[in-house]
C-alpha cells in the first residue's frame, strides 16, 4: 500500500529554533493518511505544529521549540509507523575562551566550545569584527571554534570575542613586546652665542611619539624650537642661540606597548673669544738726546772755601809700605 522512500531523522535544534521532520513516502492508496504524533497525541495544524503535503514529501514543522518540546515524534502511514526524537539545546558555551600570552613572532590559537556542533560565530578584537584573512583565520571543527593568529605583533595584542546570535565568550591576547630604546641617543652640544644647535637621535620602531624637554618643560614647535624627523630619526633645532638655552635637554620616546624610553644631554655656550694685541706706545721708542756741554779743569784758586773738600781715596797697602794719603785733584 506504500513505499518508502526516504524515512524521517532525529533532529538536534537550538531553544525558540524550529525543528523541521521529512518523510518521503509513496502512498499507492488514496485512503490511507499519514498522521504525526507526538507521543501518543495526534498533532493537528496550530500555531505550533505546521504540517504540510509536496507530492510525496510530508513534513512536521514545529516552532518556537522550548525545552518541553523535547521528546519523540511518530508519524503513522498505513502499515508504516516511524519515530525520530527531538533533542532542544539551551545555546550555551560548554568551554570558554582563555587569556592568552606570547612573545612577539609566535602563533596565536583561541580556541572556545559551544553546546551546538558546526553552528556560525563571528569573531571580534576589541570590539571591531575580525574578517579570517592574512595572519588571521577562522575555523569550526563540530563544536569547537577556533582563531588562529599566525606571527603575532604588538598590535594584536587586545580582547578578543567569539559571538554567535547573543552568547559571546572573550579573553585577553598579551604580546610581550619588545621594548622601544634609542639606537643613537642625543650628545652634548659645544655652541657659540646666535648660532643654531641641533640634537639628533634615533629609535628602534617606527611611529614613536616624540617629546623634547629643557629641564623639566615640555617644548613646543615655535620660531624658538623645530622639531622634525626623517622615518627613525627625530631632530630639534635651537635658534639664535643664547645663555638663557643653556641647559639640559632631554628626548622621550612612547609607543604602546612598547613603553617609552628617555635621552639626555647638555648644551653649552663657548666663551667669547679675546684677541690680544700689541698696543702702539704713546711716544715714540727712541732715547732722548742729553744736551752736552764743554768741560774744563778747575783750579783750585777758583774753588770757593765753602765748598766741599775733596774725599781723598784710600787704597789698601802693605802694612809696611803705607805712605801718606795723596790729595786728588
Amino acid at each position: 500500500p506504500v513505499t518508502l522512500i526516504k524515512d524521517i531523522e532525529n533532529q538536534t535544534v537550538l531553544k525558540d529554533n524550529d525543528a523541521v521532520f521529512e518523510i518521503d513516502i509513496k502512498i499507492n492508496y488514496p485512503e490511507i493518511k499519514l498522521s504525526w504524533y507526538k507521543g501518543t497525541e495526534k498533532l493537528e495544524r496550530s500555531d505550533k505544529f505546521e504540517i504540510s503535503i509536496d507530492g510525496d514529501r510530508h513534513t512536521l514543522r514545529v516552532k518556537d521549540c522550548q525545552l518541553k518540546d523535547q521528546g519523540n515524534y511518530r508519524l503513522v502511514c498505513g502499515p508504516h509507523i516511524a519515530s525520530a526524537k527531538l533533542t532542544v539545546i539551551e545555546p550555551a558555551w560548554e568551554r570558554h575562551l582563555q587569556d592568552v600570552t606570547l612573545k612577539e613572532g609566535q602563533t596565536c590559537t583561541m580556541t572556545c566550545q559551544f553546546s551546538v556542533p558546526n553552528v556560525k560565530s563571528e569573531w571580534f578584537r576589541n570590539g571591531r569584527i575580525l574578517k579570517p584573512q592574512g595572519r588571521y583565520k577562522t575555523e569550526v571543527e563540530h563544536k569547537v571554534h577556533k582563531l588562529t593568529i599566525a606571527d603575532v605583533r604588538a598590535e594584536d595584542q587586545g580582547r578578543y570575542t567569539c559571538k554567535h546570535e547573543d552568547l559571546e565568550t572573550s579573553a585577553e591576547l598579551r604580546i610581550e613586546a619588545e621594548p622601544i630604546q634609542f639606537t643613537k641617543r642625543i650628545q652634548n652640544i659645544v655652541v657659540s652665542e646666535h648660532q643654531s644647535a641641533t640634537f639628533e637621535c634615533e629609535v628602534s620602531f617606527d611611529d614613536a611619539i616624540v617629546t623634547w624637554y629643557k629641564g623639566p618643560t615640555e617644548l613646543t614647535e615655535s620660531q624658538k624650537y623645530n622639531f622634525r624627523n626623517d622615518g627613525r630619526c627625530h631632530y630639534m633645532t635651537i635658534h639664535n642661540v643664547t645663555p638663557d638655552d643653556e641647559g639640559v635637554y632631554s628626548v622621550i620616546a612612547r609607543l604602546e606597548p612598547r613603553g617609552e624610553a628617555r635621552s639626555t644631554a647638555e648644551l653649552y655656550l663657548t666663551t667669547k673669544e679675546i684677541k690680544l694685541e700689541m698696543k702702539p706706545p704713546d711716544i715714540p721708542d727712541s732715547r732722548v738726546p742729553i744736551p752736552t756741554m764743554p768741560i774744563r779743569a778747575i783750579p783750585p784758586e777758583e774753588i770757593p772755601p765753602t765748598a766741599v773738600p775733596p774725599i781723598p781715596l784710600l787704597l789698601p797697602l802693605p802694612e809696611e809700605k803705607k805712605p801718606p794719603a795723596k790729595r786728588v785733584e
